[in-house]
């Protein structure tokens, strides 16, 4: 996200970044950093934060937003008048975590790529999990090719 956010940036973009705070260092970035600061990280905590931040994007009135799913984000849901990009780079919680807390996830997963307009993911293996897990649409997922130190990787 940093990356991407970075990217945008340095075409000219307003970029505002919303995060929940996790750790007590912030690195400096080059771009507004709101922070939304629940006491660390839970489930509930992940969905009350989604509430918050869509809060804030409304304030912030954006032409687009660009959610990043790893911490069951669910802000799309609150914000689905706003066109939105979801980043979900893998789906491996679905199949390590337990069947209770997974069915959730995968529900709320579900439900936030639904309200997406467009969902972005690393791979195309991620792109095919998301459709054979959540039966997304396959032509709403962009494969971007890249993640990690400097992607994009290709073999020669």
């Amino acid at each position: 996200m940093h990356r991407l956010t970075e990217e945008l940036v340095g075409l000219g973009h307003h970029v505002t970044a919303i995060t929940m705070k996790l750790c007590e260092s912030i690195p400096k970035h080059s771009y507004p950093v709101e922070i939304i600061d629940l006491g660390g990280y839970s489930l509930m905590k992940a969905l009350r934060f989604s509430h918050s931040a869509a809060k804030r994007v409304r304030n912030l009135n954006p032409d687009i937003v660009i959610v990043n799913s790893y911490w069951s984000e669910l802000s799309p849901y609150f914000i689905s008048d706003i066109p939105t990009i979801l980043v979900i780079h893998d789906i491996g919680f679905l199949k390590g975590t337990k069947t209770r807390l997974r069915t959730v996830k995968k529900h709320i997963l579900s439900l936030t790529a639904n309200y997406s307009n467009a969902i972005v993911v690393p791979t195309k293996v991620v792109k095919e999990d998301l459709i054979a897990y959540l039966n997304l649409d396959p032509t709403k997922i962009y494969v971007i090719g890249f993640e990690g130190v400097d992607g994009p990787f290709r073999w020669e």
